[in-house]
C-alpha cells in the first residue's frame, strides 16, 4: 500500500510561461539595427551575396571542420530550445521541497519514496541518488555516481556553449577575411570605376556581417546556454547535497543550512516554510 506522503508528488516544476528575455533581446537587436537602415539608406545596399558567402557560409564551414555537422547542428537545436522553454525551477522553491522531502523520509522512512522514484525524473542527479540509497549502497560509494549523473546533466549544455563560442569568434575573423578579399578585388580594378564600388561593398559588408553574426547572435545564444548550465548545476548540488543527508540519517535541519549556502539568496530560505 502506497503511503501517502505530505508533499507534493514531484519536484517543483517550471514557472508557468515561457523565457522570452533571450528572443526579446534578439529582436530588439535587430529590430534597431533594421529600423537604423531604413531610416538612414536603401536597405539593399546592405544586402550582398558575396559576403553573406564569405562570413556565413565560412563559419559554418570552420565550425563543422572544428566539431563535425551533428554536433553543430545539435548545439544550434538546443540553443533555439532554450531561447523558448520554459523557466528552471527557483532555487528557493526547490530548497524549501528538498526540506519537505527530508522531513518526510525522517517521519516515514526512506522506503516511502520508492513508489515515487519514477516522478523524480526530472531532478536525474536526486533520483539516482535515492535509488542508490533504496539499493542499500553505503553513502560512501555515492558520490562519484552522483558526479557522473551531474556530468551527464550539464554535458549537452556545456557541449552547445563551446561550438557556439567557437563560431562566435569565427564569424568576425571570416568577416576580416572578407575584407581582405574586397580590398584586393578594389586595388586589382582601379583601373575600372565601376567596379570599386562592389569590391568596396564587400570590404565593409563581410565585417558588418562577421561583427553582427559573431556578436549579437552567436555570443548571446552561448551566454544562455552557460547562464543554463550554472543553474542546472546549483539544482544539482542541492539535489546531492539532499541524498547525502538522507544517506547520514541527518536531521532536516542539517540540510537547511546546507541548502542556503547553494542559494543566490540564502536568506530568503525559511525552515518553517
Amino acid at each position: 500500500m502506497k503511503s501517502a506522503l505530505p508533499l507534493r508528488d514531484r519536484p517543483p516544476a517550471a514557472p508557468r510561461g515561457m523565457e522570452f528575455g533571450t528572443l526579446a533581446g534578439l529582436l530588439a537587436t535587430f529590430g534597431l539595427l533594421g529600423t537604423a537602415i531604413l531610416l538612414g539608406a536603401d536597405w539593399r545596399s546592405f544586402l550582398d551575396p558575396a559576403a553573406l558567402l564569405i562570413v556565413v557560409g565560412g563559419t559554418l564551414a570552420v565550425t563543422v571542420t572544428a566539431f563535425g555537422p551533428r554536433q553543430l547542428a545539435d548545439s544550434l537545436r538546443l540553443a533555439v530550445r532554450l531561447s523558448a522553454r520554459p523557466r528552471l525551477p527557483d532555487p528557493v522553491a526547490h530548497a524549501r521541497w528538498l526540506l519537505e522531502l527530508a522531513r518526510t523520509v525522517r517521519r516515514e522512512g526512506l522506503v516511502s519514496l520508492e513508489a515515487r522514484i519514477e516522478s523524480f525524473a526530472a531532478r536525474p542527479v536526486l533520483a539516482r541518488g535515492l535509488l542508490c540509497l533504496l539499493e542499500g549502497r553505503p553513502v560512501a560509494q555515492l558520490r562519484p555516481l552522483l558526479e557522473q549523473e551531474r556530468q551527464r546533466l550539464l554535458e549537452p549544455f556545456l557541449s552547445a556553449e563551446t561550438v557556439l563560442r567557437r563560431a562566435a569568434e569565427t564569424a568576425p575573423a571570416m568577416g576580416l577575411m572578407g575584407t581582405l578579399i574586397g580590398l584586393v578585388e578594389m586595388l586589382a580594378r582601379l583601373d575600372d570605376p565601376r567596379a570599386i564600388g562592389p569590391a568596396m561593398a564587400v570590404a565593409l559588408l563581410t565585417t558588418f556581417y562577421g561583427a553582427l553574426l559573431g556578436h549579437a547572435l552567436l555570443t548571446p545564444l552561448a551566454d544562455r546556454l552557460s547562464r543554463h548550465a550554472e543553474a542546472e548545476a546549483r539544482l544539482a548540488r542541492m539535489d546531492s547535497l539532499a541524498v547525502h543527508s538522507l544517506g547520514l540519517g541527518e536531521n532536516p535541519r542539517h540540510l537547511t543550512s546546507a541548502l542556503a549556502s547553494c542559494l543566490p539568496v540564502p536568506w530568503q530560505l525559511d525552515e518553517s516554510n
